[in-house]
C-alpha cells in the first residue's frame, strides 16, 4: 500500500489535468469548426458566467465559445435568438464552468490553474478559414499555448499548444524545449 497508493494518486491527478485540457481542446475545436462552417469569426474567451469575457487571465474559472457576428471580440447576445438563421446578435455555442478546484487557486490549498501564454491572453478567435487570431493579431507559435497546473507544481504541468493552422495538441514542454511554468 505504501508504494501503490502514492503512484495511483499521481496517476489520477495526471489524468485529471489531461481531461481538463481535453475539455479546453474540445472548445477550441468547436470554435474552429464553427468558424469554418459559418465563415464567421468565432471566439473562445475566459468567462466566469458564460455571458461576458473576463480579463484576469484565469481560464480555470471557465470559458465560453461564441460566434462573433460583429467581429468585435466581445459577446453581444442581445435578447433574441442569436443562433437563428439571419440573426445579427452573437451566438453562444458553449459555456464551460470552472474546473474542479479552481476556487482555491492562489491559496495554500491550490488545486488547479489554467493560464494562457502571452500570445493568447484572454481571447483566441478563429476566422472563416480556421486560422487562429490572438488579441486581434496573428498568433505567435512560441507564445500560443495554455498551461494547466495543480498543487504538485511545474514538474507535473501540462500544456495545450495551438498551431498556426488552429489545431490544438497536448504538450509537456514548450516548443523550444523549455519547461512549462506554473503561476
Amino acid at each position: 500500500l505504501a508504494i501503490g497508493v502514492p503512484s495511483m494518486s499521481s496517476f489520477l491527478l495526471d489524468n485529471r489535468l489531461v481531461s481538463d485540457l481535453n475539455s479546453l481542446s474540445s472548445a477550441l475545436t468547436l470554435a474552429r469548426s464553427e468558424a469554418i462552417k459559418q465563415n464567421r469569426r468565432t471566439v473562445v474567451c475566459a468567462s466566469v458566467d458564460g455571458a461576458t469575457c473576463v480579463t484576469d487571465g484565469k481560464w480555470e474559472k471557465g470559458w465560453m465559445v461564441f460566434v462573433d457576428r460583429n467581429a468585435n471580440l466581445t459577446p453581444d447576445f442581445g435578447v433574441g435568438d442569436g443562433c437563428a438563421d439571419g440573426a445579427t446578435d452573437d451566438c453562444l455555442l458553449l459555456a464551460e464552468h470552472a474546473l474542479p478546484g479552481a476556487e482555491n487557486v492562489g491559496h495554500s490549498g491550490q488545486l488547479i490553474s489554467l493560464r494562457a501564454g502571452t500570445g493568447i491572453g484572454n481571447v483566441i478567435a478563429y476566422n472563416g478559414s480556421g486560422t487562429p487570431r490572438c488579441a486581434g493579431a496573428n498568433c505567435v507559435n512560441a507564445n500560443t499555448y495554455f498551461t494547466i497546473c495543480d498543487n504538485r507544481g511545474a514538474g507535473h504541468a501540462r500544456g495545450l499548444a495551438i498551431s498556426q493552422t488552429g489545431r490544438a495538441s497536448v504538450i509537456e514542454t514548450l516548443l523550444d524545449g523549455s519547461a512549462l511554468v506554473c503561476p
